[in-house]
């Protein structure tokens, strides 16, 4: 659902009904606010979004 990445770590938020088993994450359950900012995130489809252009 969303994924935002820094040099030292990435976080995402997924929808599983499988277990993580790898070691290296660290999984935790999301709060309200994480779901909702995270939908909120989500970028349009590209026929809605506008198109910029310079006018000269």
């Amino acid at each position: 659902m969303s994924a935002r990445h820094t040099d030292r770590q990435s976080t995402l938020i997924v929808r599983t009904d499988a277990p993580i088993h790898d070691p290296a994450w660290s999984v935790s359950q999301v709060t309200l606010e994480d779901l909702v900012l995270a939908c909120m995130d989500e970028p349009a489809p590209a026929h809605l979004r506008p198109v910029m252009e310079v006018k000269r």
